[in-house]
């Protein structure tokens, strides 16, 4: 009549009823960084070692739905939500720029921001390809941070000049 059922079967079945309730009833935003992530990194500050994209790159798609440009200044965080600016400071020649997150990534173990190729040019590493910087979150431009690029130059351009 009832079937017996492992100790391992049982927790699972405990697990998945009792997360069922937790289960958000909207629907997620799978772009957004999540918001603890978010509230983590409200003063993000981080030394660590940078790279940048490969020309090969160029062009194709990143997370945020934009082309990646090699010839702007963007990176890609792990976490920082999509629009973050950041200022990049280079420790080897203490050259700074700032850029705007567009992308996740770094993949590669052990770095903690990847730049485009123009960022790693201005900031001198480019022959080296990988640097020691210090990377600082920059406050949010009103209302522009969530959008894409192509929007958010779009509303820039369309801003009257001098308000």
């Amino acid at each position: 009549m009832f079937r017996r059922i492992g100790l391992g079967t049982a927790m699972l079945l405990a697990l998945a009823s009792s997360q069922a309730a937790a289960w958000p009833a909207a629907p997620l935003d799978i772009h957004a960084a999540p918001a603890t992530a978010v509230a983590r990194h409200a003063a993000h500050r981080r030394s660590g070692i940078a790279s940048y994209y490969a020309h090969r790159l160029d062009g194709r798609m990143t997370a945020s739905g934009d082309a990646y440009d090699e010839n702007a200044l963007t990176a890609a965080h792990r976490t920082l939500p999509f629009g973050t600016r950041l200022r990049v400071t280079n420790l080897m020649n203490a050259r700074s720029i700032i850029v705007m997150v567009t992308d996740r990534g770094p993949f590669a173990a052990g770095r903690i921001i990847d730049l485009s190729w123009r960022a790693a040019l201005e900031l001198g590493f480019v022959a080296r390809g990988t640097t020691r910087v210090k990377i600082e979150r920059l406050a949010p431009e009103a209302g522009l941070e969530r959008l894409p690029a192509t929007a958010r130059a779009e509303a820039q351009a369309a801003a009257p000049a001098g308000d």
